[in-house]
């Protein structure tokens, strides 16, 4: 988990910031699981291994608040992360489907579940990717963090 929360903690926000919010209602939203992985997949994993065209699908698709998407690198890798708040009965097994869900019956490997996270690996295009999820729960609200890494070459 330490990767969802150094994303939260040190990302960079791809210039979406609570004051794009055009409400009270817009601050306070909470998507379902669902929608924030279907989020995730279409800017990450739709351009994984490829951050221009992953922040250029921020900007295609206009996400605003609630959705945080970050750019950063894990250990020297590229990495593509979307957070959000969300539903406060959102479990990690519903997280996990969510996550699932977006690889169209490609199975997850190395899949580890704790009570707040779920971790696995997938192959795009060849490459293989880490995806870490995440539930946290700053004061009331709960947040989810869904992160792809292009994982490091094996020499």
């Amino acid at each position: 988990m330490r990767v969802a929360v150094t994303l939260i903690s040190i990302g960079i926000v791809a210039g979406i910031t609570p004051a794009a919010a055009q409400s009270i209602n817009d601050l306070m939203a909470t998507p379902k699981i669902a929608e924030i992985a279907a989020r995730w997949a279409s800017v990450c994993v739709a351009n994984a291994g490829n951050p221009g065209k992953q922040k250029q699908a921020v900007k295609d698709q206009g996400l605003t608040w609630p959705y945080q998407v970050m750019f950063l690198k894990d250990q020297g890798q590229p990495s593509c992360a979307l957070a959000s708040s969300t539903e406060t009965a959102t479990t990690a097994d519903g997280l996990a489907e969510a996550v699932q869900a977006q690889f169209a019956g490609q199975p997850l490997a190395g899949v580890t579940k704790t009570a707040t996270s779920v971790t696995a690996s997938v192959v795009i295009a060849g490459k293989s990717f880490r995806i870490v999820a995440g539930l946290q729960k700053p004061g009331s609200n709960v947040v989810a963090v869904i992160a792809l890494t292009e994982m490091e070459k094996v020499k």
